[in-house]
């Protein structure tokens, strides 16, 4: 009787030793499953403002202060119930041309640009926004002053009249910001992205944001 019960106490300690490796073991997997995804999450965030930054700061570098137009109105300002919190969506009009190796968009006489088109950059109201560019061509170029947003900015971007066919450069805008200094003839972007990996720990799902500001000087503005 008393080997009987020993054996029946080793064979129950080796099932609690068995358990408890295996939900060791499944944390573990668990733990590196998340790890993955966040880290792949977190560089499509990334991969996104990298991409904002080469769509938009080649033109806008080449831009002039005096052409752009800024909207940030308290009406811009949004409360995102996925992240709890308020973010802004600003945006920007700036002056540039159609083909940069057209001379005949070059004065010749004062070698300056003759601006022909317009670019529209803002992000929508939704709850992650989107982040949109449109080109816009309105009559009297060579243009001398900027291009109203009054109207350019719906959250179905394809409604804007007279835009070209949106490019949606992010769709995870938490928080868009543009400020100008027409003193230094800069313009900052200060963009915030954010989403879900669409994991869970515990009960809330894991959440991932990534932060970054451009900084750019519009080269044909003139002397400063």
């Amino acid at each position: 009787m008393r080997k009987r019960a020993f054996s029946l106490l080793e064979i129950l300690l080796a099932c609690t030793l068995l358990m408890v490796g295996l939900w060791a073991s499944f944390q573990l997997v668990e733990w590196g499953i998340r790890a993955f995804l966040l880290v792949h999450f977190r560089s499509g965030l990334q991969a996104e403002a990298r991409r904002v930054a080469a769509s938009v700061g080649p033109d806008l570098r080449r831009s002039d202060i005096h052409l752009s137009e800024v909207e940030d109105s308290p009406a811009r300002r949004v409360f995102s119930t996925k992240e709890g919190e308020y973010g802004e969506r600003h945006g920007l009009s700036f002056a540039n041309l159609s083909r940069w190796d057209d001379s005949s968009l070059i004065d010749p006489v004062e070698c300056v640009p003759r601006w022909n088109r317009f670019t529209v950059l803002y992000a929508t109201t939704e709850d992650l926004g989107r982040l949109v560019k449109q080109h816009y061509t309105p009559p009297g170029s060579p243009y001398l002053s900027p291009l109203s947003l009054a109207g350019l900015m719906a959250d179905h971007p394809a409604a804007n009249p007279g835009g070209s066919i949106p490019l949606i450069l992010s769709a995870s805008v938490l928080d868009f910001r543009v400020s100008k200094d027409e003193h230094s003839a800069q313009i900052r972007l200060s963009l915030t992205l954010a989403g879900s990996a669409g994991i869970k720990s515990g009960r809330r799902k894991m959440r991932e944001r990534c932060q970054t500001s451009f900084t750019w000087r519009l080269e044909n503005s003139g002397a400063f």
